[in-house]
């Protein structure tokens, strides 16, 4: 599946979770950045430290920082959360727990998250998942979220207020509209 449609500029940062040589978030992070390049997007790959069953020490300590910051440089930002993991979990809890702190920053964050479980296995000689049926609803994800983003990014007319009720009543001093 190769979307190489004309798209809207969008640039994309893709990271990966570890600095460990033979990675596989690392890994799953370049076929994710190849997807996207090869749908027409522009791709900036980082690397970031991991921890298991939740978010990197350094990515929580960077955004708890950046929480500080007015106006918030998170909100209305988009993300699409992956994990690879030789578990049968793929990692997803470590996606939940970043999860909440982007979202409670004003981040969008795609729905469909990917957690690639059993990740040693996964991977075939050419660098993409070896089961083709896998590969397709990983690129499609891609894809999607970049359609997603470009929406966002170039047809604000779609975007809408994210109100967040802690059980209070809705009253100014509760609601968090972003």
């Amino acid at each position: 599946m190769n979307d190489a449609r004309s798209r809207e500029p969008v640039s994309f940062l893709v990271f990966s979770a570890s600095l460990r040589e033979g990675s596989l978030n690392t890994r799953l992070a370049a076929l994710a950045a190849e997807v996207i390049e090869d749908s027409g997007g522009e791709v900036d790959l980082a690397l970031m430290p991991e921890y298991n069953c939740s978010m990197p020490g350094v990515l929580k300590n960077a955004v708890d920082w950046v929480s500080r910051f007015e106006p918030q440089p998170f909100n209305e930002l988009c993300g699409l959360l992956l994990s690879a993991s030789p578990s049968m979990v793929g990692g997803n809890r470590g996606l939940w727990a970043l999860r909440v702190p982007f979202e409670h920053l004003g981040a969008n964050i795609y729905p469909d998250m990917f957690s690639l479980a059993r990740a040693l296995d996964a991977f075939g000689a050419d660098g993409r998942l070896a089961d083709r049926q896998l590969q397709e609803r990983f690129q499609t994800n891609i894809i999607n979220f970049m359609d997603s983003v470009e929406a966002h990014k170039h047809y604000p007319c779609i975007k809408k207020a994210w109100v967040e009720y802690l059980g209070e009543r809705p009253e100014p001093a509760f609601d968090r509209v972003q």
